[in-house]
C-alpha cells in the first residue's frame, strides 16, 4: 500500500542503517542483503529513523539540499518505492525468509561416468598444509608427481597430524582419474592438465575446514604491517599487477582469492603458486625471468598458463596470525587508460568489494554486519586505471611501502592483462 502525504516513513525493524563517511550501508536481516546508500539515501534514512512524516522530509531535504519543495517530494518518493520494492519498509508480509549460506560455485562440473574408487597402488604419496588443513595427496604415477608437485610444493609438511582429505590420481589406460576423498572429481586425459585439478582440490579442501567470514575474488599483497586488496573480474589485470607487486618487493600473498575473517577483519597470507595465463606471459616476462623455462599446464576451461613458486616460498606460509588490510585498489585494465590512481568512496568501495565476494560461508548477523561497516572506514580505497604495469606498481609503491627489496625495477612494460 502507497504511503498517504501525511504518514510516518516505517521502516523494516529487520533494516538496519550503519553510517559510513557521508553515506550509509542498510543490512536486512530478512534478505540477507547489504544495500549502499548515498549522501541523500542516508538523510532520508536517518529522518525515518526520526519518525518524521513524508512531507516533513521533503521539507527537510528541500533545505539541506538546496531542492526545489516539487524535486524533494519527487526524491523522497522515488526512495521510498524503491525501498518498498527491495522489503526494507514495514508491513513486509510473510516470515523472515531462511536465506542460505552463498557458498562459490562449483568450479568445474563433476564428471559423469567415472568408475567408482577402488584401493590405487600409491608410488608416491605427499602432505600438503594450507592454513589449518592437512591434505594428502597420493599418486599412482611418477610423473603425475612431477607435474603435480612443484605448485604445492611450499605447503609440503613433515606433520605426523591425520589429513582432513585424501587426493587419489590413479591412473587407468592411459587416463588419469582423480578422486577427492573417493568422491569422483575429473578426468584427465593428458598429464598437463591435472595439476590445476589438485592444486582447486587442496584449495577447496583447505578453506572448506577454515572459518572465515567472506571470500573475495581478489589479490593480496603484504606492505610491512598491512596488506593491500586487489579485488577484480578477470580481465581487469588483478593478476597480472598481484605478481608485478610481488616480484617488485611486495609480500605475496594471493593472487586469486582473500579470506577476510571475523571479528579482527584481516586475511592470512596464502601463498599459491602463481598462475600466470598465456595472454600475459609477454608482460610478466620482464618481472619473471624463470616464467618461460615453466611448465605450460592447461586448465579444465581451456586457460593455458605456468605456475611461477612465491617469490619468497616460506615468508608467510605458516604464518599464525593474519595482516589488517590498508588499502583496496580495484586494478581495471584498457588498453588506452591513462595510468593513475584515484580515492574512491568508502560505500562504493564497499559495493565493488562485495560484488567480488565469492562466497560468505555463514548468516550475515547486525554485529558482522555493523563490523564490516567500522572495517571500511579504516581503509582508504582507490581504483587504478592501467596501461602500464611499470606506472602502476610505481603508484602502488607511492602509497604502500614493500616490505623487502624487489627486482630490478629497470623492466618496462606498457600494457597487461589477465
Amino acid at each position: 500500500m502507497p504511503l498517504e502525504a501525511t504518514d510516518k516513513i516505517a521502516l523494516d525493524a529487520r533494516a538496519h542503517l550503519s553510517i559510513v563517511d557521508s553515506g550509509g550501508l542498510v543490512f536486512s536481516e530478512t534478505t540477507q542483503e547489504i544495500y549502499a546508500l548515498n549522501t541523500l539515501a542516508t538523510f532520508v534514512w536517518c529522518c525515518a529513523e526520526e519518525d518524521m512524516s513524508v512531507p516533513d522530509t521533503a521539507h527537510r531535504i528541500a533545505r539541506s539540499f538546496g531542492f526545489s519543495p516539487d524535486k524533494a517530494a519527487t526524491e523522497v518518493a522515488a526512495l521510498l518505492g524503491q525501498w518498498r520494492g527491495l522489503g526494507l519498509m514495514a508491513g513486509r508480509d510473510g516470515e523472515e525468509a531462511r536465506i542460505p549460506p552463498r557458498k562459490a560455485e562449483e568450479k568445474y562440473p563433476v564428471p559423469t561416468g567415472m568408475p567408482h574408487w577402488v584401493q590405487p597402488i600409491v608410488v608416491a604419496e605427499r602432505r600438503y598444509r594450507l592454513l589449518t588443513t592437512v591434505v594428502t595427496v597420493r599418486f599412482t604415477n611418477v610423473e603425475q608427481e612431477a607435474w603435480v608437485h612443484p605448485v604445492l610444493a611450499q605447503f609440503e609438511t613433515q606433520e605426523s597430524s591425520h589429513a582432513v582429505s585424501v587426493i587419489d590420481m590413479i591412473e587407468v589406460d592411459g587416463h588419469h582419474l582423480i578422486y577427492s576423498d573417493k568422491e569422483p572429481r575429473a578426468r584427465c586425459e593428458d598429464l598437463d592438465t591435472i595439476a590445476p585439478w589438485v592444486k582447486s582440490l587442496v584449495w577447496q579442501s583447505a578453506i572448506d575446514h577454515y572459518d572465515y567470514f567472506l571470500q573475495i575474488h581478489a589479490g593480496v599483497v603484504g606492505a610491512g604491517d598491512h596488506c593491500i586488496l586487489l579485488p577484480g573480474a578477470p580481465g581487469n589485470g588483478k593478476s597480472t599487477l598481484t605478481s608485478a607487486l610481488s616480484h617488485a618487493g611486495f609480500d605475496y600473498y594471493s593472487d586469486e582469492v582473500a579470506l577476510l575473517e571475523y571479528p579482527g577483519f584481516v586475511v592470512r597470507p596464502l601463498p599459491l603458486s602463481i598462475g600466470v595465463k598465456s595472454t600475459g606471459w609477454d608482460v610478466l616476462a620482464p618481472y619473471m625471468p624463470e616464467l618461460r623455462d615453466l611448465p605450460i599446464h592447461r586448465r579444465a576451461d581451456g586457460k593455458v598458463l605456468r605456475y611461477v613458486p612465491p617469490p619468497v616460498p616460506d615468508i608467510h606460509a605458516d604464518r599464525d596470525t593474519g595482516c589488517r588490510v590498508g588499502q583496496i585498489i580495484f586494478p581495471c585494465y584498457a588498453p588506452d587508460a591513462d595510468t593513475r590512481l584515484e580515492p574512491l568512496g568508502r560505500v562504493a568501495a564497499l559495493k565493488r568489494l562485495m560484488d567480488e565476494c565469492l562466497a560468505i560461508p555463514g548468516r550475515l548477523t547486525v554485529d558482522n554486519v555493523a563490523g564490516l561497516a567500522r572495517w571500511i572506514k579504516s581503509v582508504n580505497c582507490y581504483e587504478l586505471p592501467l596501461s602500464s604495469l611499470d606506472e602502476a606498481v610505481a603508484l602502488v609503491r607511492g602509497i604502500a611501502s614493500p616490505s623487502r627489496t624487489g627486482s630490478d625495477d629497470s623492466a618496462l612494460v606498457d600494457s597487461t592483462r589477465t
